[in-house]
């Protein structure tokens, strides 16, 4: 889904627009429906896979960089975004690995 598009569709829902006279906005670039598979089952996998980028994120932002890490290498993504963040917590990871080994030399 597209970002700008799901956007612009969660503000007409929440407008005051007639469903009736204006046609809604389609926020997918493509249905996240392969054959025999049903939108509820394409929705939780990618609910699921948001979920394990999204519990790497909140260790994260909670200053928790092991569990972070151990999210970070345990995840496979397609998101680009997940790709992003996890490159930038396995590097965090290991300069502070790096730093810890430093001190423990002097």
């Amino acid at each position: 889904m597209s970002l700008v598009k799901t956007n612009q569709f969660v503000e007409f829902m929440f407008s005051d627009n007639s469903l009736d006279a204006t046609e809604l906005p389609n926020p997918f670039e493509q249905l996240p429906i392969d054959l025999g598979t049903s939108m509820v089952q394409a929705l939780m996998v990618q609910s699921a896979a948001f979920s394990s980028g999204e519990n790497m994120m909140m260790y994260y932002l909670d200053n928790e960089l092991l569990s972070a890490y151990k999210e970070a290498i345990s995840i496979e993504s397609d998101s680009e975004v997940v790709k992003k963040y996890q490159q930038i917590i396995i590097s965090d990871y290991q300069k502070s690995e790096e730093f810890e080994n430093f001190l423990d030399v002097i």
